[in-house]
């Protein structure tokens, strides 16, 4: 086989539909469910009983958000990485309120083994969704919108398959998870 061939093959194979490298089309309503349908069995299927999310938004919706994407396998543990800076107004007291009780409400009905949110020390702008010790295939995200409204914007997800990208937002988490103070965490 010639290399023109082979790198044919490697491009088509590129360039096949991924149901994670979307944007949805929002003038259907429909494409909204798809996408989100798309996402939750991605993460169900990698067996993964940590699934950590990186956003410097964190607001009430986000973890109403968590329980609707990654509910359906139990005993997970759910690690939000954020800067808690608040995207949709209101003072910080009355967020971190909010936030307080819809996470009670969670765990007072078993849904996830554990919920930590790490308040990081420092700045950042990219939002990822990762999970890095399934049993499947670990998956890593690059979400382009806060996860509270993840889909509802003209914005979208890709898939990160490429390893020197993975190992760099590996090393991101390890600083982040290292240098944050444990701003709330039940179990």
């Amino acid at each position: 086989m010639s290399l023109w061939s082979q790198r044919k093959q490697k491009i088509a194979k590129e360039m096949d539909y991924d149901p994670l490298t979307v944007i949805p089309d929002l003038l259907e309503s429909s494409s909204r469910d798809v996408a989100l349908n798309n996402l939750e069995a991605a993460f169900a299927n990698t067996g993964a009983n940590q699934i950590i999310i990186v956003d410097p938004y964190l607001q009430p919706r986000s973890i109403q958000m968590a329980v609707n994407l990654f509910a359906k396998r139990a005993n997970r543990e759910v690690v939000f990485l954020t800067r808690m800076e608040n995207g949709e107004g209101g003072s910080a007291l009355e967020n971190k309120s909010k936030i307080r009780n819809a996470i009670e409400e969670i765990m007072g009905k078993g849904i996830f083994r554990n919920i930590v949110i790490l308040r990081t020390s420092f700045d950042f702008h990219d939002r990822y969704i990762v999970s890095r010790e399934g049993k499947g295939d670990d998956l890593y995200l690059l979400v382009n919108t806060s996860l509270s409204s993840i889909y509802t914007k003209y914005s979208g997800t890709v898939r990160i398959n490429n390893r020197s990208y993975r190992r760099q937002i590996d090393d991101f988490i390890n600083k982040a998870i290292e240098e944050s103070k444990d701003w709330l965490s039940y179990e």
